[in-house]
C-alpha cells in the first residue's frame, strides 16, 4: 500500500518533471564537464563564434580578424578554457572563452523541452529555438566586441549583466512557447478522445 503512495506521487506530472529535469541536469554536468570542457571538445564552436564575429565586424567597416597568434588559455573555478581574441587595428579587443560559445545555451534549451515532453512539432522548434539561440549569442558577442572599442567597463557589464537578462529571457519564452504549443495539442487530443 506505501509504495502505491510512492508510485502515485511520483507520477504527478510536476514531480515528473522535475525528476526528469534533475536527471538531465546531472547527465549534463557529466558528461559537459567531464567529457567536454576537461577535453576541449567544444573549441571549435567557440573558434566558429569569433570567425564570425570577425565577419559582421568587417562587414561593419572594421578592420577586423580573429587573431590565432593571440590565444590564452584560462585556468577558472569552472575549469580550462581557451581564449581566442578577436582583434581590431591588429589591438586585441575582446576575448571568447569556450563558455561563451552557446553550447550551454543550447543544452538548457534542451534540457527544458525533453524534461517537459511532448512531441507535436518538437523537431521544428528545436531547430527554430537553436538557431535563434544561436543568432542572438552571436549577436551578443558582436555587440560586447563593439561596445568593447569604446569602453571596456561597459562593455563588462554589459557582457554580465545585460545580455545574460537578454539571452535568458528569451530562453525562458521559449520554453513558454513550448509549454502553451504542448498544452495546445494535449487539450485537442482530450476533446478528441472525449
Amino acid at each position: 500500500m506505501e509504495d502505491n503512495k510512492i508510485l502515485v506521487f511520483i507520477k504527478q506530472p510536476l514531480i515528473l518533471f522535475l525528476l526528469k529535469a534533475l536527471l538531465i541536469w546531472f547527465g549534463w554536468i557529466l558528461f559537459y564537464g567531464i567529457i567536454i570542457k576537461e577535453n576541449q571538445i567544444n573549441d571549435p564552436m567557440t573558434k566558429i563564434e569569433a570567425k564570425m564575429t570577425a565577419f559582421v565586424l568587417r562587414q561593419m567597416g572594421y578592420d577586423a580578424k580573429l587573431d590565432e597568434g593571440f590565444t590564452k588559455t584560462l585556468v577558472r573555478e569552472e575549469g580550462k578554457q581557451n581564449e581566442l581574441y578577436i582583434s581590431i587595428d591588429n589591438k586585441p579587443i575582446i576575448g571568447i572563452a569556450s563558455a561563451c560559445n552557446g553550447v550551454e545555451l543550447f543544452a538548457l534549451f534542451l534540457g527544458f523541452l525533453f524534461a517537459f515532453g511532448g512531441r507535436k512539432k518538437l523537431f521544428s522548434f528545436l531547430t527554430f529555438g537553436l538557431v535563434s539561440i544561436y543568432i542572438l549569442n552571436l549577436l551578443r558577442i558582436i555587440t560586447i566586441a563593439w561596445v568593447s572599442m569604446f569602453d571596456k567597463k561597459q562593455a563588462d557589464f554589459h557582457h554580465h549583466y545585460t545580455f545574460m537578462f537578454i539571452v535568458y529571457g528569451y530562453i525562458l519564452w521559449l520554453w513558454h512557447r513550448w509549454t502553451i504549443l504542448q498544452n495546445k495539442t494535449h487539450k485537442k487530443s482530450k476533446e478528441v478522445n472525449e
